[in-house]
């Protein structure tokens, strides 16, 4: 221990280790500003709100008509930067939210194949065996059938905010004040 940590402080240990650590965790924390981009969706009583962050996948459409699906790379006060453009936040009509995960992801594509892959492994077997006609009705509509419901999970993952006074986007400075 050095001289000044001696015996002039009731617990030495704490004044010699917990202090500067608490400086140091001051000072590093005021240098790193974060800035989030919140979507606040309001509906009935039910509050709801999304958090982006840099690095986040971003889909938004324009009031020019513009869809922009990529990475956010930075956020100003009034700016959203992305990998190849730059958008203001007046700028964004519809903000586009993928709720799906990896079970609803894999039954869609599970239930696509299956839907266009069934009615041809029928008519494949009917073509072997040479029976007549080579796609049957039974088959088509079960394809069909499961494809609609493959189309339908597909649809239903992807939900769509359009700004409006119930639904607002803004940025929000963490950092410490």
């Amino acid at each position: 221990m050095n001289s000044n940590c001696k015996n002039n402080f009731a617990f030495p240990v704490l004044r010699c280790t917990l202090f500067p650590f608490i400086a140091f965790c001051m000072f590093t924390t005021s240098g790193l500003s974060q800035k989030i981009l919140v979507l606040d969706t309001h509906s009935g009583f039910m509050f709801k709100r999304y958090r982006f962050t840099p690095g986040d996948k971003f889909c938004i459409k324009t009031n020019d008509g513009h869809h922009y699906r990529d990475t956010i790379r930075a956020l100003g006060d009034s700016v959203v930067v992305l990998t190849k453009n730059t958008i203001t936040l007046q700028d964004i009509r519809s903000v586009y939210i993928d709720r799906s995960n990896i079970v609803t992801r894999s039954f869609s594509k599970a239930f696509l194949l299956f839907g266009v892959g069934f009615p041809a492994l029928d008519a494949f077997n009917n073509f072997i065996n040479r029976e007549q006609p080579l796609f049957k009705k039974p088959a088509l509509i079960e394809g069909g059938a499961v494809t609609s419901g493959g189309l339908l999970l597909k649809m239903l993952q992807v939900r769509k905010y359009r700004l409006n006074k119930r639904n607002t986007l803004k940025t929000i400075d963490l950092s410490p004040a």
